[in-house]
């Protein structure tokens, strides 16, 4: 419960500081029995862009699961493409695949993510459409209470209808392994397809 709350009180410190104003995405997505919903501030720097933001996922009555995120990222180096390095925390409690029992979520995970416009070639749209992915991994050194590790993988296509606003298409596939007294280890493996759309200011 005290690293919980450490976890929870650093997400906390990351939105109370001032430099994470300059601009805000919020974002609204649904797919197979789950909603999520995000908040991210960025702040562009000479080096980069620094992020940070939280999302809500709720995955049918079976788990609710917070995620805070802090990154920086860079789109300079080669163009259209873009690359991100940071950190994610997860807090939540989850049910097993057969409800028989529920585990107390919380880590923190080493995130990488990248993504690369598409050109015309591969593009025949009229709009810019950008394909993305990441790669969560939090090993048992980084997971607390009952959580023995957390893995992540995400993929999708963003469509940008505005300059400020995109659709996305994405799948999540998310592998979950707790250890509790008395049960021994288990798992939960879950794979979320999902729509939906974010908006920048």
């Amino acid at each position: 419960m005290k690293k919980t709350a450490i976890l929870a009180g650093l997400i906390a410190l990351v939105f109370s500081s001032p430099a994470f104003s300059e601009s805000v995405q919020i974002g609204l997505s649904a797919g197979n029995d789950a909603v999520m919903a995000s908040l991210e501030l960025q702040k562009e720097q000479d080096f980069g862009i620094i992020a940070a933001g939280v999302t809500m996922d709720y995955v049918r009555d079976e788990y609710n699961l917070w995620e805070g995120l802090l990154a920086f990222r860079k789109d300079e180096l080669v163009p259209g493409v873009k690359f991100g390095l940071g950190f994610k925390g997860y807090l939540g409690e989850v049910d097993s695949e057969d409800s028989v029992t529920e585990g107390k979520l919380s880590a923190l995970a080493f995130l990488f993510e990248g993504a690369v416009e598409l050109t015309s070639a591969m593009n025949p749209a009229t709009i810019p459409v950008e394909a993305f992915g990441a790669v969560s991994y939090a090993p048992p050194s980084l997971s607390f209470d009952e959580t023995e590790s957390v893995q992540e993988y995400r993929g999708g296509l963003r469509f940008y209808l505005l300059r400020n606003a995109f659709f996305s298409l994405e799948v999540k596939h998310r592998i979950l392994e707790f250890e509790e007294r008395g049960l021994g280890e288990w798992e939960r493996d879950d794979t979320i397809l999902s729509g939906g759309v974010t908006l920048k200011f």
